[in-house]
């Protein structure tokens, strides 16, 4: 018995191209303005996202360096003799001049801590500013500098509007003391900030 085979054949629409292998220049041209617009859109992402812990970094370290600053600040004017003290200008920002107590047998004494933390009778610390940065001088009885500069904080602002990056005012004991902070990044972006604190002196406990 013969079996005949079938035979089937598939037949094209009328008007029907057969399909072409590769792609067309205009379809490679598409594909690379969208690769290209993505990796733009992500290099942007990235660059943000990297200069905003930037800044959160920068501005957590002014923060702290603030604190510990104005933390030193307030230790030396608690102590410190309101009629002693000598405010004045240079470069645009305050000078301060102070003199803390010391107790001794034959009584109270007017000095200040040298660079290594020890208190020295008639000595005093400079509070000034030198290269954008708040520094504590020790200052012997001639007044002579002694030992390196302590540094408080950097990147105190230049002098501008009429505002000093570095001031103090004092109102009998009262001491205002105002510091203005400028942090630069690499996006060419900036940071500036205004910290301020009042500590009042006690020189009728002290003595003037």
């Amino acid at each position: 018995m013969n079996t005949t085979g079938r035979q089937f054949r598939y037949l094209s629409a009328p008007g029907a191209q057969p399909s072409e292998a590769g792609f067309t220049l205009v379809e490679v041209s598409v594909a690379v303005a969208v690769g290209v617009l993505c990796m733009l859109v992500l290099g942007q992402a990235l660059s943000s996202a990297a200069g905003s812990s930037e800044s959160i970094v920068r501005q957590a370290e002014m923060l702290n360096g603030v604190q510990r600053c104005m933390e030193d600040l307030r230790k030396e004017l608690r102590c410190a003799s309101a009629d002693l003290a000598e405010i004045s200008s240079s470069d645009g920002n305050d000078v301060l001049v102070l003199k803390t107590s010391g107790s001794f047998s034959d009584g109270l004494r007017w000095g200040a801590c040298d660079e290594a933390g020890v208190w020295q009778a008639g000595w005093s610390a400079r509070f000034r500013v030198v290269d954008n940065h708040l520094v504590r001088e020790a200052l012997d009885i001639a007044g002579r500098v002694r030992g390196d500069p302590r540094l408080l904080v950097r990147g105190v602002e230049a002098e501008g509007d009429d505002e000093k990056g570095f001031s103090v005012e004092k109102t009998g004991s009262l001491f205002n003391v105002e510091l203005r902070l400028l942090r630069s990044f690499r996006n060419g972006t900036e940071l500036r900030r205004v910290f301020s604190t009042s500590v009042k002196s006690l020189p009728g406990l002290l003595g003037g």
